[in-house]
């Protein structure tokens, strides 16, 4: 026997026991921990987390009312709303909610991969988890999306054990719950939902032993009725929506760029493709391995929980109306990342796999330096900051509501709110100067919709954000 074969001898017998797991767990999780804490303040609150960080400070009728106007489900935000009385409206403790639901949705991958495949899959997706640019993001978001996360994994737990060991109550009662919690959370559950549906009917014709599909279906219709409080709302927002282009039309360069970011770079996608051919092909052939369900069945399993919540809002935006979004694809990311743990422990040489996995170690850690150094968040603190400090006292300023009343520390400035309608002269002529923020996009000129009172100045680029300063035309000043 070769050295190699030794090796390959050895590993093949090798058990976790309970000790090992927790150890290497533990230190994923501790990693995982450190990822999506480093740097979690650095960067300025983007347009959508300056309007939660509105939303959050706002009593519970009134937050309502704005989610309603804004297409978006109360979960989180109810959530936001009492963690900011704990923590306060900083953007570090704005940032700290997503940042613990990132942190527990790590230990909640292993679980499903443990229970669909087995512990080392369990372990190998989380530590994929932990290392992924894409879920540190939302880690660090005060957006919605660490909640579906945390929620989809935990729904396809109790998914997976009510398919594994039968009509047991406490699975049925934490599936339903969580599905609920799923849905009032974000729109995009129901793929989820539909997803797990196609999945059952599918495992149904092969295993009779399910529960039957009269209890099935009772237990969908029960989540819904559940939910039917906000679905009526929902309704009306989707009517709504469908006039809007809030996104654009996605094509198939669209649909590869989402598993591109699940990757985080062309390298790790690459080497992602690799790993799921060599594990494909060496799981095929290792049939003796004793598994929860059969080799096949879990690889479908997961594709199948790949490809819906992908396939499905990118046809609906072919047809209907465009609403896909890699993030809105969140859910199905969980099942990448164990298809990759799968198809990395299902490698048949020992060598190729270690190979393999410091590799992609090193593409990790090439692209976390990347997403750590380049912003990537529009810099509306730092445009705040750059007027607070040359504006002059009775100055005017133009910018968004929630970036003016986050970050805006000079109270002796007039805000602007809308220029459709001509000001006072005489106030015009008392303020002589006009800041206006926004996002980068037109060129700065004279503002015709105050008949050319004011005049470009000067103009201070910030990522994804410009200050362009507007000076009255009687005047000379700099």
């Amino acid at each position: 026997m070769t050295f190699i074969q030794r090796i390959k001898a050895q590993t093949d017998s090798l058990a976790l026991t309970k000790k090992t797991t927790f150890l290497f767990l533990s230190l994923i999780v501790c990693l995982a921990g450190i990822l999506r804490w480093y740097h979690i303040g650095t960067q300025s609150l983007w347009f959508d987390e300056l309007v939660s960080a509105a939303q959050s400070r706002m009593d519970l009728p009134n937050l309502v009312l704005s989610l309603e106007n804004d297409f978006q489900a109360p979960l989180y935000y109810f959530l936001l709303h009492y963690w900011v009385k704990i923590f306060g409206i900083s953007e570090i403790a704005l940032r700290s909610m997503s940042f613990v639901l990132g942190l527990l949705t790590i230990p909640m991958i292993y679980l499903v991969g443990k229970e669909l495949i087995n512990p080392f899959t369990g372990l190998m997706s989380a530590l994929l988890l932990s290392l992924s640019s894409f879920h540190i993001y939302f880690s660090q978001e005060t957006r919605s999306y660490c909640l579906i996360g945390f929620l989809t994994l935990i729904s396809f737990h109790f998914f997976i054990m009510i398919v594994k060991r039968g009509n047991k109550k406490q699975y049925i009662v934490g599936f339903i719950i969580t599905n609920v919690f799923l849905l009032y959370t974000h729109s995009i559950a129901i793929f989820i939902l539909l997803t797990q549906n196609i999945i059952w009917f599918i495992i149904k014709l092969f295993k009779k032993k399910q529960i039957g599909y009269l209890q099935w279906t009772l237990y969908q219709i029960l989540s819904l009725l559940l939910f039917t409080p906000w679905l009526l709302i929902e309704i009306n927002q989707l009517k709504e929506f469908q006039g809007m282009m809030i996104f654009s039309v996605p094509n198939i360069y669209g649909l590869l760029n989402t598993f591109y970011q699940y990757s985080g770079s062309f390298s790790l996608l690459f080497l992602f493709c690799l790993i799921f051919l060599l594990g494909l092909y060496s799981g095929f052939r290792r049939f003796s391995f004793q598994e929860s369900f059969p080799i096949w069945s879990t690889t479908v399993f997961l594709l199948i929980w790949i490809g819906f919540p992908i396939l499905v809002p990118f046809i609906l935006s072919q047809f209907i109306t465009p609403i896909y979004n890699a993030r809105n694809t969140l859910g199905a990311a969980f099942g990448f990342y164990i298809l990759m743990g799968k198809s990395l422990t299902a490698i048949k040489y020992i060598i190729i796999t270690t190979l393999l996995f410091f590799v992609m170690l090193i593409a990790s850690a090439q692209k976390l330096n990347t997403y750590y150094s380049v912003p990537d968040k529009e810099q509306w603190r730092e445009a705040v900051e750059y007027v607070d400090r040359y504006a002059q006292p009775g100055d005017m300023i133009s910018i968004i509501a929630p970036a003016y009343e986050y970050y805006n520390k000079r109270y002796d400035l007039v805000r602007v709110e809308d220029f459709s309608e001509q000001p006072d002269q005489q106030n015009v002529s008392s303020l002589p100067r006009l800041w206006v923020i926004k996002s980068t996009g037109e060129e700065p000129g004279i503002l015709q919709t105050i008949k050319g009172t004011f005049t470009y100045n000067k103009k201070k680029d910030f990522f994804r954000v410009s200050v362009s300063l507007y000076t009255n035309n009687s005047l000379n000043i700099r």
